[in-house]
């Protein structure tokens, strides 16, 4: 709001005075001051920052390499979000776009990728990130440039431990996925023995050691093999067969891409005869690459399951497989509403300047398809994803159901019939 100054005050009050002017001298002070004023005015308004014409938010994931299958998910549901948002009249009054970077699962290549969002591209947020590894290089870009940076599936512990003030998580960490993956292999298969097949990443390792702590102390069993496969890896007979000479009772499978379904498929075809545990992506996706007959009784943890979590759930659920022919994976759930959350603290902020931005995302409350999402005030993490680290779903009949927690199954599980059950 514009304040006329004490001059313009004292020449309003000469004016008052008819003995101190003439009438047409009076018109012409008054003249100068309203140009005064509407320029002063004119001034203020003009110097105010400026929103740009669309706002930019900027996505780093694997479009393409091993993981591209992932990737796809993330762009599917940043793009079906950033359209949702634009049809309800978008941010600010502004078209959000979304802004795609490929980090090729690699982390010099995530770096660089979000590197170029921030200073050639103008993303005024980034919401995205699925390899920890990736993220972990990216985020000291991010950093860098003090640029709100939402984690979508990164889960490494240490990229909480930065405690960078720019950095929030919509997503849980590797103790808590470890713990469902493991609290099922106890409660179901009851083993004395299992294998770990991972990828030699930062979240293959975290998560064999996060399972093989949590077993060690919640039952007798005893880890006979551990092992981690490249990322992009396609012939997994080598390390099957050194498993099935182990004879394990259950197999635990923490690769990423097309290596979940990969490596299922292979030690079916070895036939060996023990439990098997994984992570299923996208259903559609998964039933394809391993045949029906292989892919029936699959259990997989990390799921992303048509359950009534919230109003928007069922939904978006029945949305997004209508739009793109395949349910939801769980990284799209995740993906869409980080889209969300950060649209929702730039509104909320009303402005695209980052400290505005971090500031509205440290207050975030925001009713989400996974659960009302907000952030712990020493991690900035959002760690109750019930819908994803709480269950544990089978495939029966070609469809992806719910079997654990058993008080929530939509269905008991079935025991594998390759598998001889705990004596």
């Amino acid at each position: 709001m514009y304040i006329c100054s004490l001059g313009e005050y004292k020449l309003l009050s000469v004016i008052s005075s008819r003995k101190a002017i003439t009438k047409m001298q009076g018109i012409i002070i008054a003249i100068v001051i309203v140009v005064a004023v509407a320029s002063g005015i004119a001034y203020y308004y003009l110097t105010l920052p400026k929103l740009p014409e669309e706002i930019r938010i900027g996505v780093v994931v694997p479009l393409t390499g091993p993981a591209a299958l992932v990737g796809q998910d993330h762009k599917w549901a940043a793009d079906m979000a950033a359209e949702e948002i634009n049809a309800a009249g978008g941010v600010l009054g502004r078209k959000v776009r979304i802004i795609y970077g490929d980090d090729e699962s690699k982390p010099e290549k995530g770096a660089s990728e979000t590197e170029r969002l921030i200073t050639k591209e103008g993303v005024v947020a980034l919401a995205g990130h699925y390899h920890s590894s990736v993220h972990m290089a990216a985020i000291e870009i991010s950093h860098k440039y003090m640029i709100p940076d939402i984690g979508v599936s990164a889960m490494t512990e240490a990229l909480r431990l930065k405690q960078y003030s720019n950095a929030f998580f919509t997503h849980s960490n590797t103790t808590a996925m470890a713990g469902v993956y493991a609290r099922f292999t106890i409660d179901y298969v009851k083993p004395k023995t299992y294998a770990l097949l991972s990828e030699e990443t930062d979240f293959g390792r975290l998560i064999s050691k996060a399972i093989i702590k949590y077993i060690t102390e919640h039952s007798t069993a005893k880890c006979v093999y551990e092992g981690y496969a490249k990322v992009g890896e396609k012939d997994y007979y080598p390390m099957l067969t050194e498993i099935k000479a182990k004879k394990p009772d259950v197999i635990l499978i923490n690769t990423s891409g097309v290596g979940v379904p990969l490596a299922y498929k292979q030690a079916r075809e070895l036939g060996i005869p023990a439990t098997m545990i994984g992570y299923l992506y996208v259903l559609k996706d998964f039933i394809d690459m391993v045949g029906p007959e292989y892919s029936e009784y699959y259990f997989s943890s990390n799921i992303f399951a048509r359950a009534p979590v919230t109003p928007k759930t069922l939904p978006w659920f029945e949305k997004y497989t209508a739009k793109y022919g395949k349910e939801p994976s769980v990284q799209a759930a995740r993906q869409y509403d980080a889209i969300y959350v950060v649209c929702d603290a730039i509104q909320r902020a009303g402005s695209v300047e980052a400290d505005k931005i971090i500031k509205a995302l440290r207050e975030t409350k925001f009713v989400g398809v996974r659960g009302t999402i907000t952030f712990d005030p020493v991690y900035q993490e959002w760690g109750f994803e019930y819908v994803e680290f709480g269950l544990v779903g089978q495939i029966q009949g070609g469809k992806l159901v719910v079997v654990y927690p058993f008080g929530v199954a939509e269905k008991p599980a079935i025991w594998q019939p390759w598998a001889p059950k705990p004596s």
